[in-house]
């Protein structure tokens, strides 16, 4: 078996441990001769695999119609298969899906799953149980629903969405219609939505869910806590229990009270189903918590439908803080287009609002509209407080300024826009909102004398740093302050600091993945490059590493150990916090797939370790160090034959050097699209060896902008935006950036 991801999730590392081969990339070499090629709804049709496999003849299927089948084929264990639960409707079906997964494995029904998004308490978003049920997440958008012949299924709601693919709602009823008659036994139906009721309550095995005073399990007594939410389960009338879930708002409600219907009636009792909800946490970006103090709460979430918009807006004023600010990203365009009107009345609920550019999901741009359309929308429903902000990057500063102690911060949208939840809780943490949002209290004097004092002698700290000799690029302006702790303490120390005189701080590895910008970098720029943070210990078959070594250090104690398997690592320039951080990978590997445990420490400067297992990463990128710092990672390697591990590095080196170019770089500028991988694109727009100044896109590699020489930050800047609007405008790709960029 084998595929390509852009994503280097742990869900991948699992499917590499039983033998499948990952691309990191989509190109045509990847196919081979499969029997099957199966895609899913975000692949385009010009996607190098799909024109390769329908040139050669190789049959291809939607990834809805391979799932289907899956949960209609006995395991390889030889027990039947499995009794399938789909979960389907326009909102709410991760979280359910979630739910019902949860609670039957907290029943001990060890069920297998597929849901949309990942469940810390499932171990991810996908895995095989034993047991005798299958929970998945059915998706509406393209069609495919049809393709489910589920033992029962569950329908949340139905209403108008994906209007690129349906006609009309009436397009959309006919999908789902298909879907309930495919249903081989029970259906369960939300009774609140008018629309699903009318189209599920004729089922003879119909089972109903909700607040409505009809439904077979009805939630009552709706309570808002300090510790979360409770209410009263009734079944046919007669009251089951009380629930109580951490996750607010009316909407888990109602995903729950279909849970415990899904739940008891796949053999679980009340008792059960209560006790599994009540340790529910909920699936990543579902009003997920970023930072939480008695002054703020900084919260991120999915939602990028009106009417989903609406539902966490209202369990968000269910917590009873003070004010509930907004920022919202748009998710394409024609969602856009169709359904303005109804965004523009949809944050009712936000006492400000910030609004900012239309995230394409790979979508072509329609002329005439953009986030400014959802912002007028918004003006003409008679919102007092909102605000259009084009630039994703000074979203964050809109936001803090405006911030409160009591409120609320919430950032919604299902593009990139969780960045700046990122962005927030971490400038939140550091006490920089409101008036303090970016201003420094103290003169430059101060602060120096203050740190110097605080830090022991072997702590480097200087200022006025210039960080063109500190990045790989060999550009940019001077750090404001340039620290090199000595010790796990001294850089407590320099947090705590930091945070109480809200002045801002930046870690960086080698410079390897950094662009800084002219003016250069305001606050406290960290790297942990002193020896006592840079050990490299062969310890048997492990690696123990600070955080400041540098990559190609580890690569070198492996070979001298005979420790094989970390030879890919050999052409990555920077330090072992930075490939942690950013998952860097070459060779078609990832960092964290030879990562045995991280110790790592919060902002607030506690100290943590963790397995590997227990943390999720993804393609150039681990959450977890978003407001976390890499102190040190233990590696794992094989033991081989010394001339093997030789001779493979000899070859990684030969191939690094004949696809990479030798001038000051800072690496692959782009992540790579779905569509295609960045070098070739910028490949094909003919845009190599096209120069600003003293920037050029190397003839070596597309993805790749050189210095030649004297070049500044607003020349490799000026080299990116000419690419990113070339690819947009000529494939309709949207090009983001891999590079860090930092600095004024």
């Amino acid at each position: 078996m084998s595929g390509s991801d852009t994503g280097g999730t742990a869900e991948l590392e699992t499917l590499r441990g039983r033998g499948a081969t990952v691309f990191a990339e989509h190109a045509a070499g990847n196919i081979g001769k499969p029997d099957l090629v199966v895609y899913s709804n975000a692949i385009a049709k010009d996607n190098p695999e799909i024109r390769a496999a329908e040139a050669a003849g190789i049959p291809i299927v939607r990834r809805a119609r391979m799932l289907a089948a899956v949960m209609q084929t006995p395991f390889l264990t030889g027990k039947p298969a499995p009794a399938s639960v789909c979960v389907a409707g326009i909102h709410g079906k991760t979280t359910t899906s979630a739910m019902v997964a949860h609670v039957l494995k907290a029943g001990g029904r060890d069920p297998s799953f597929c849901i949309g998004g990942y469940v810390g308490s499932l171990g991810g978003n996908a895995g095989e149980g034993a047991g005798e049920f299958f929970v998945a997440e059915s998706d509406e958008s393209d069609g495919t629903l049809v393709e489910y012949a589920p033992t029962h299924s569950v329908v949340m709601n139905i209403e108008e969405e994906h209007l690129d693919y349906y006609r009309d709602l009436q397009a959309i009823l006919d999908t789902f219609a298909q879907f309930v008659e495919n249903t081989r036994d029970r259906v369960f139906f939300c009774a609140d939505d008018a629309n699903a009721a009318r189209l599920c309550s004729g089922h003879p095995r119909a089972v109903s869910f909700g607040f409505a005073g009809d439904s077979t399990y009805r939630a009552t007594n709706v309570r808002q806590e300090a510790s979360g939410t409770r209410f009263v389960v009734h079944r046919a009338g007669h009251a089951l229990g009380e629930i109580s879930l951490v996750v607010p708002g009316r909407h888990n409600v109602s995903n729950a009270t279909a849970a415990v219907a899904v739940g008891m009636t796949l053999g679980l009792t009340f008792e059960q189903a209560a006790a599994a909800l009540a340790t529910f946490r909920g699936a990543d970006r579902r009003l997920e918590v970023k930072f939480e103090d008695k002054d703020y709460l900084v919260v991120d979430d999915y939602a990028h439908h009106p009417t989903e918009l609406r539902a966490t807006l209202e369990a968000l004023r269910s917590l009873g803080r003070r004010r509930v600010i907004v920022a919202f990203q748009p998710h394409r365009y024609t969602r856009t287009k169709f359904l303005s009107a109804q965004f523009g009345k949809a944050f009712e609920g936000a006492d400000k609002l910030v609004l900012t550019g239309v995230y394409a999901a790979s979508e072509p741009a329609i002329e005439g509209i953009s986030g400014r359309t959802i912002f007028e929308a918004v003006k003409a429903s008679g919102h007092r407080d909102v605000e259009f902000e084009p630039d994703l990057a000074r979203v964050a500063d809109r936001l803090l300024t405006a911030a409160q102690p009591g409120d609320i911060i919430a950032i919604l949208g299902a593009g990139d826009i969780y960045k700046v939840a990122e962005e927030v809780a971490r400038r939140v943490r550091a006490g920089q909102v409101g008036a303090r949002a970016s201003t420094v209290m103290k003169s430059e004097d101060d602060i120096y004398a203050e740190l110097r004092s605080l830090l022991g002698l072997e702590t480097i700290l200087l200022r006025n740093e210039p960080m063109a000799k500190k990045t790989t690029f060999q550009v940019g302006g001077n750090a404001q302050f340039w620290c090199e702790p000595a010790s796990e303490g001294d850089l407590g120390k320099v947090l705590g600091y930091c945070a109480v005189h809200r002045l801002t701080f930046f870690l960086i590895g080698r410079g390897s993945n950094l662009l800084v910008r002219d003016n250069g970098i305001k606050g406290v720029v960290i790297r942990l490059s002193h020896g006592a943070m840079s050990r490299v210990e062969v310890c048997g078959e492990r690696i123990v590493v600070g955080a400041g070594a540098k990559v190609r250090d580890v690569v070198m104690a492996a070979k001298r150990a005979d420790l094989a398997g970390l030879e890919f690592l050999e052409g990555i320039p920077g330090s072992v916090g930075g490939a942690l951080r950013m998952n860097a990978g070459a060779m078609g590997q990832w960092t964290f797939e030879m990562v045995e445990s991280v110790r790592f420490m919060d902002y607030a400067g506690n100290i943590y370790e963790k397995p590997a297992g227990e943390i999720h990463y993804e393609y150039r990128g681990c959450p977890l160090f978003r407001d976390h710092i890499a102190l040190a990672a233990v590696f794992k390697g094989t033991p081989a034959a010394h001339e093997a591990i030789e001779n493979r590095l000899k070859s990684f080196q030969q191939k690094r050097w004949s696809t990479q170019p030798r001038e000051s770089s800072a690496g692959c500028i782009f992540k790579n699209p779905k569509q295609i991988p960045a070098g070739k694109l910028i490949e094909e727009l003919g845009l190599k060896g096209k120069s600003m100044g003293k920037a050029r896109v190397s003839e070596v590699h597309g993805n790749f902008i050189v210095n030649d020489g004297g070049a500044t930050a607003a020349d490799v800047l000026q080299l990116i935006e000419f690419i990113k609007k070339r690819a947009k405008e000529e494939r309709g790709i949207e090009l983001e950036t891999e590079v860090m960029i930092l600095g004024e």
